[in-house]
């Protein structure tokens, strides 16, 4: 197999380091080795060799047994990744759940005292497909923070708002997690759309779109949808909005690899 730039971003997304990766696929070449060969294998200085052997151990990445004063080190199977990246999933749906639930309980009392405010929470798909349809009815701009790839039941009713959004000409202005580079890639070459790629660290659970003076909160993993009425809400989600937009990466048509991640 050939660790190439693919292999290395993706892999990035379980949670190891560039030099844990590098590591790791440098024994799974040579099997059971030394850590000289390991440095020598992966290019890295051997002091770095051993903080990432010694984090990859703990991950149960890496084995080892003393021959005599040597160490040899061991892979682990790679379906070991799969199990920590399946722990990473698990564990990032129920911080968005609790985040979800804490957020709810928050704008519940901030909004009780507040004037020309509204909050309200829509359960389900259908309530998702109800803020995105208020997108097209009301506004001349949605920018958003955090867009992903498409969930399988909503594939075709946003290939329906992106034809539907051009012909009204509203202008999409989208961050998007890098994760996510063939979503953002095959966006960026429609009208009316513009896109960029969140920092690596930065990249959001949720997918929330700023328009009209509303601020929406989508959800996946328990479809939600947190629809918010309020002028000074709308002003500092767009604040941050630019602030993001400024540090993100600028797609550039059919030029953006993932070595530029």
């Amino acid at each position: 197999m050939k660790f190439d730039e693919k292999v290395f971003s993706t892999l990035k997304f379980t949670g190891l380091s560039k030099n844990e990766i590098k590591v790791y696929a440098a024994l799974i070449t040579l099997g059971s080795c030394t850590a000289g060969e390991i440095a020598r294998k992966a290019g890295i200085d051997r002091r770095n060799v051993y903080d990432a052997l010694e984090r990859l151990s703990k991950k149960g990445l890496v084995g080892f047994v003393q021959k005599g004063k040597v160490k040899y080190f061991e892979p682990s199977s790679p379906a070991r990744i799969l199990e920590i990246f399946k722990k990473k999933k698990e564990e990032m749906e129920r911080k968005e759940k609790e985040i979800t639930e804490i957020l709810s309980k928050m704008l519940d009392v901030y909004f009780s005292t507040r004037e020309n405010t509204s909050i309200t929470v829509y359960k389900g798909f259908e309530g998702i497909k109800y803020v995105l349809n208020n997108v097209l009815e009301i506004a001349k701009e949605n920018l958003v923070i955090g867009a992903h790839k498409v969930h399988k039941n909503l594939e075709a009713f946003l290939e329906q708002f992106h034809r539907k959004r051009i012909s009204k000409k509203i202008v999409d202005k989208l961050l998007f997690n890098v994760g996510d580079l063939e979503r953002a890639k095959k966006l960026s070459e429609l009208p009316y759309t513009e896109v960029r790629l969140l920092p690596k660290g930065m990249e959001c659970a949720t997918c929330i779109n700023i328009y009209a003076e509303r601020v929406a909160i989508l959800t996946f993993s328990e479809p939600t949808a947190i629809l918010i009425k309020d002028k000074g809400v709308y002003t500092f989600f767009k604040e941050i909005f630019y602030m993001l937009w400024k540090i993100s990466k600028k797609i550039t048509r059919g030029s953006y690899h993932h070595k530029d991640i």
